[in-house]
């Protein structure tokens, strides 16, 4: 004999016999009597009596852990049960007669039913007596294991002669299974086999036959503890059979039965030749589920088909159908173990029909399908609707588990091998078998759902048992996700169980009134009511809050049913008894109701609630704490802006961003992260910071909290508890102000809150990224907000809240700032900067010139710039902050003086903001640039500006000036208001080299390492006009000063004027120099008409190229001179870079008067006389007597 305690399939011909413990026992005790079940050796062979010679018969003792009957639980897990054992200890159990008593109770409601019981009795004492007929002891004095092995001899022989016995057979396996807690535990234990069916017409039975509707189950246990050589009689398969014999026989009259005769008594059955040949299909149908039991799979086939043909015969429809259902689950487990024994031969899987995994799954579909609907056209006639709903069941199950595997990626073949409990190795398995032509859809599943829940309503379903098949039908919705259909269910179902308990007081147990509430809440959270409490002490999540108007929108038209699913708890608890489930739905229905439509009683009764649960310390409400939403957000505020300490950069302050001042963890935040694990908020040892936790009481009445107080980790931190009262129906922030008392690292897990009237323990709030549903709600510092508290800072105040400054546009003034270290630490360093947002202009919306003009703005005339200010300061010791301020239109607003002082590794910032006022007094509205043609003016233009006073009553001083090298003064005119002034200025023409005008427009900003256009990007011309106003930018310079007063200021050029092509070119220097004076022989010899005149011509090639060059010399009224006989373009040959060339020409003029010599130099073309550029001129006078 084999015994193992695993719970698995049990493979055929096997049996399972049941370990049951009766009343209290202990751990330990049923641990070392369930170690003499493990520990026994095979039985004496010669006290078994084989039921056949193929296999041996193999058992299973299981455990109960769960030994009270539970309805909600659904089903026992034992299939196949053949045995029943109960144990009782007598160390914990001294009436052994109420024990018994109890035993034979477990064993009524027990289902299914066993074939045989005992109950034995261990660890006996010296007044325990033998005295109870049907309880053994087992000696506690000698070898207890041969005791055991010798009772478990006679149990098994008993068991074997039972096992034979058909009729004590069929009502054992007449009976449905319930979910399967694992996908190794199946259906396929339990045979269909019909139950006993109500007579349509009497039947003439001896009087030793019970009467035809006393069940054989009932028989089974009335004589659980009979003689172990009684014999059941075979009536139940006669009693739907119809007799010609005269029913009205006096001997066959229901009083002359004889109920108390002894059972065992063989019966003489008379029967006619057509309940003859109908019997013999019902005979070879119980033949083959015997050798089903037996192991004998082959023959059981070979039955079973005989038995189909019989029953088709003779229209035995009831019976055909449970042959055939039987049939199909035979073929199955006969594939089964063919793949057993061919486990380790990997090519035994051949395309065979026989054995195609796609044809015995579907077989076995068909098979339960076709029985189930054989039994629903038969159901008029009393067919029981047990039977048809335990076929369902079966076939839902099949299905189910298919499409569970299916889901999990398993093929079809490792499908049936986990199912029937097979161990099997991918490694061992090639299978290429697909779900093609398998059926794996939840929409078969849920058709069968419904045909079997048609037949519940059935009266001849007793309520136990329909409380059983409609839980096993709610178990699969869930599992195909039907969820409408499976909330219906569950509701019918606790309507059901709470009426089963209403009717049954005396038998409710906690354990079923605990699994009501469960299910009526599972109910309620599929139509959205969250209706669990607390009632482990485990932290309660802030959860986030769904949005009123979107859950009112999202769910309209359900508050009616939610309100009555609430009303409907209500009064389940009060039937149950259950005070604590009547308080949560009565808080929940006034959480749910409006105010018109709600019950005022329950007001009256919640106060009455929590008044009882607080005095009665035996039955504590201690899981009460308000809505789960009580907290609704907690937020740190840390130290004010000036005092908030910061890490100290390696690098400079100047454009950092302003670190935020709070940071807060709230469910409604769109980034939870960052508020509460990225945020640098920093805190000093100390200092106070506050915290603020915002509550809400969504009640009819005022919650009264005792104790508010934070759960923090870390270091430590000087905190008191807060006491305040919610009013009805109110939100209401609380302010906590802690002390940190050490550095480190505070970690804010939530709150804890304790109310008046809820229990003397208190309920924590965590703040958390885990859902409401999570087992795992430990506080984790991953989901802490965490404040680093820093080591004592100095602080550092100033009397100036803000600095107020008018200037005018181009003026220049200064203003100081006074500050003084209040502290008792050293300042070891002050840095001072300004933040004024000049960085804000895009780079995309900018040209390179554009982008230029921006930057020199900001790095050459910056708006404010730091004179002074001290390095450190000492306790007590005050500073003076000096700082020059711009006057700049374009300027942003509400810059900030931001002055940073610290240690070596910390630092904080003192804030002054700056309010400044600029006006615009001058404007320019007029720039000229004009030749200059005098003799002795050789390279020099006019510059001519005209400006506009704007100013209604102000006078001002303009001055123009340049910064050339010949040390030229400037121009000074004076402007009245209103008025406009032109001032003239002679200014140096610009010459720029080729390599000067090449260059590319640069970036002035240090931090942008690139330049910012390339030279394919901008056309020479474009790089020529810049680098000319570049030049011109620096050498002239346009100031102001207000008559009467000493303000001053700069009235800049580069964002007001234009400068044309033409101003460009008459600004700009030829690249080559050209000087004409007379030669010195005859520089003080007059001239007359007719002379000869020697004249000294100078070039210079200041370009950095080579030019091929011409030169012509003309007279100023555009006559040609004579010139060594010669007129026109003379070529000159090649002028080098930076060579100087001297030439002399002689030149005869034949008028009177003042004469202006010109010379041209001219580029020429490859040594020919076709001149193509001017490269530069000169000119000189001479007066002709």
């Amino acid at each position: 004999m084999i015994i193992d305690n695993r719970n698995e399939f049990l493979k055929p011909g096997s049996i399972s016999i049941l370990i049951q413990p009766i009343l209290n026992i202990s751990n330990s005790s049923l641990k070392s009597i369930l170690n003499l079940f493990n520990n026994l050796s095979d039985f004496h062979s010669n006290q078994i009596d084989q039921p056949t010679n193929h296999s041996p018969i193999k058992y299973h003792f299981n455990h109960d852990p769960n030994y009270q009957t539970n309805h909600l639980n659904g089903f026992q897990p034992y299939r196949h049960l053949m045995g029943l054992i109960g144990i009782i200890d007598c160390q914990t159990t001294h009436d052994l007669k109420k024990a018994l008593e109890s035993f034979k109770e477990i064993l009524k409601a027990h289902q299914p039913q066993p074939i045989l019981a005992r109950c034995y009795a261990f660890n006996p004492t010296d007044h325990h007596s033998d005295n109870l007929p049907d309880l053994i002891i087992v000696p506690h004095i000698g070898d207890q294991a041969f005791y055991l092995n010798t009772l478990l001899s006679d149990f098994t022989s008993d068991l074997l002669i039972r096992f034979k016995s058909i009729s004590a057979l069929l009502p054992s396996l007449s009976t449905i299974d319930g979910p399967s807690t694992s996908i190794t535990q199946t259906f396929f234990d339990i045979l269909p086999i019909p139950s006993p069916l109500a007579p349509s017409q009497p039947v003439r039975v001896s009087p030793s036959l019970p009467p035809p509707n006393h069940k054989s189950s009932h028989t089974t246990i009335n004589t659980a503890t009979a003689a172990p050589k009684a014999k059941q009689p075979l009536a139940h398969l006669l009693t739907d059979l119809q007799t010609d014999t005269n029913s009205s026989s006096p001997s066959t009259s229901p009083s002359n039965i004889e109920t108390n005769k002894p059972i065992n008594s063989n019966p003489t059955i008379i029967l006619d030749s057509k309940s003859k040949k109908k019997i013999i299909g019902r005979i070879k149908k119980i033949e083959a589920d015997f050798l089903n039991l037996s192991g004998n799979l082959s023959e059981s086939i070979k039955n079973y088909n005989e038995s189909i043909n019989l029953c088709k015969l003779n229209q035995d429809q009831i019976w055909l159908a449970s042959s055939i259902e039987g049939l199909a689950f035979t073929k199955l487990l006969e594939y089964v173990e063919i793949i057993r024994k061919n486990k380790k031969n990997e090519k035994y899987h051949q395309k065979n029909e026989e054995m195609e995994i796609q044809s015995i799954i579907q077989e076995m579909i068909d098979g339960l399908e076709q029985a189930l609907l054989i039994y629903t056209q038969t159901f008029d006639q009393h067919l029981s609707p047990l039977l048809i709903s335990e076929t369902g069941i079966r076939l839902i199950q099949f299905k189910g588990i298919l499409l569970d595997s299916f889901k999990l990626g398993l093929t079809p073949e490792q499908a049936l091998l986990k199912l029937t409990g097979y161990n099997y190795k991918s490694d061992n398995l090639n299978f290429q078998s697909s779900w093609d032509s398998i059926p794996h859809n939840s929409i078969n599943i849920s058709n069968t759902i419904s045909n079997v829940y048609s037949h519940l309503k059935s009266d001849q379903l007793d309520l136990l048992d329909r409380i059983k098949i409609l839980r096993e039908l709610t178990y699969w919705c869930k599992r195909i996700n039907y969820k409408r259909k499976s909330t219906w269910f569950q509701r019918e179902l606790v309507c059901l169980v709470t009426y089963n308990l209403s009717n049954n007081q005396n038998q409710q147990n906690q354990i079923q009134k605990s699994n009501l509430i469960k299910l009526f809440d599972e109910i309620l959270s599929i139509f959205h009511i969250e209706s669990s409490s607390s009632n482990d002490n485990l932290p309660i999540i802030i959860s986030e809050k769904v949005n009123e108007n979107d859950h009112l929108e999202k769910f309209k038209g359900w508050k009616d049913l939610q309100l009555g699913l609430l009303k409907d708890g209500k009064k389940i608890s009060e039937l149950i008894y259950d005070f604590r489930s009547l308080l949560k739905y009565s808080l929940k229905l006034i959480e749910l109701s409006n105010n018109d439509n709600l019950d005022l009683s329950l007001l009256d009764l919640i106060p009455k609630l929590l008044f009882n649960f607080n005095h009665d310390q035996k039955n504590s409400i201690g899981f009460f704490w308000g809505p789960k939403n009580l907290v609704l957000s907690i937020e740190v505020v840390g130290l004010p802006i000036t005092l908030q300490p910061k890490i100290k950069p390696q690098q400079d302050l100047i454009n950092q961003e302003q670190n935020p001042s709070t940071f807060f963890y709230v469910p409604n935040s769109t980034n939870k992260n960052k508020s509460k694990n990225q945020s640098s908020l920093l805190l000093v040892v100390g200092e106070p910071i506050t915290i603020l936790i915002t509550l809400q009481n969504s009640f009819l009445f005022s919650l009264e909290i005792l104790r508010l107080q934070l759960s923090t980790s870390g270091i430590k931190l000087d905190s008191k508890p807060v006491q305040v009262s919610i009013p009805a129906s109110t939100i209401r922030t609380i302010k906590i102000t802690c002390i940190p008392l050490e550095s480190g690292t505070l970690k804010i897990h939530g709150c804890s809150i304790e109310l008046i009237g809820a229990g003397k323990s208190s309920q924590e709030f965590i703040i958390s990224n885990k859902s409401e549903g999570s087992k795992n709600k430990e506080i984790n510092e991953e989901d802490s907000m965490k404040c680093e508290v820093v080591d004592s800072l100095p602080v550092m105040i100033t009397n100036t809240k803000i600095v107020e400054e008018s200037l005018f546009e181009g003026e220049k003034i200064k203003f100081e700032i006074e500050i003084e270290n209040v502290s008792d630490i050293l300042t070891e360093w002050i840095d001072v900067n300004v933040r004024d947002g000049i960085r804000s202009m895009k780079a995309e919306s900018l040209s390179a010139e554009d982008r230029y003009e921006q930057e020199w703005s900001e790095f050459n005339r910056p708006i404010f710039n730091l004179i002074s200010a001290p390095k450190s300061l000492k306790p007590d010791e005050r500073g003076k902050v000096l700082i020059e301020c711009y006057g700049k239109k374009k300027q942003r607003a509400d810059p900030i003086v931001v002055i940073s002082y610290g240690n070596s590794k910390m630092l904080r910032e003192l804030r002054v903001p700056v309010s400044l006022s600029i006006e615009r007094v001058l404007e320019f509205v007029g720039f000229e640039v004009e030749e200059r043609e005098e003799e002795e003016k050789e390279g020099i233009c006019w510059l001519r500006i005209k400006v506009w006073n704007r100013a209604g009553s102000r006078a001002f001083e303009i001055g123009l000036s340049t910064f050339a090298s010949d040390g030229r003064p400037g121009v000074k005119e004076r402007l009245e208001p209103g008025s406009i002034v032109t001032i003239m200025m002679e200014i140096p023409k610009i010459f720029l080299t080729q390599a000067e005008i090449e260059r590319p427009i640069p970036s002035l900003d240090p931090t942008r390492q690139f330049v910012i256009t390339s030279t394919a990007t901008i056309t020479p011309k474009n790089r020529r006009a810049f680098w000319v106003r570049e030049s011109f930018f620096e050498m002239v310079r346009v100031d102001w000063t207000e008559v009467g007063s000493n303000r001053k200021g700069e009235l800049g050029f580069r964002d007001r004027i234009h400068f044309s092509e033409g101003m460009l070119d008459k600004l700009c220097a030829r690249p080559v120099k050209v000087n004409v004076k007379r030669s010195c022989t005859e520089e003080n010899k007059s001239i007359g008409i007719g002379d000869f005149i020697e004249i000294l011509i100078t070039i210079t090639n200041r370009s950095q190229r080579e030019v091929w060059g011409g030169i012509e010399v003309r007279l100023d009224k555009g006559e040609r001179a004579v010139v060594d006989g010669n007129s026109g373009i003379e070529s000159f040959g090649l002028i080098k870079v930076e060579k100087v060339y001297e030439i002399k020409r002689v030149l005869v003029v034949m008028s009177e008067g003042k004469v202006k010599v010109r010379v041209k130099v001219w580029e020429l073309e490859l040594e020919q006389k076709n001149h193509s550029s001017l490269l530069g001129e000169g000119h000189c006078v001479f007066e002709i007597y």
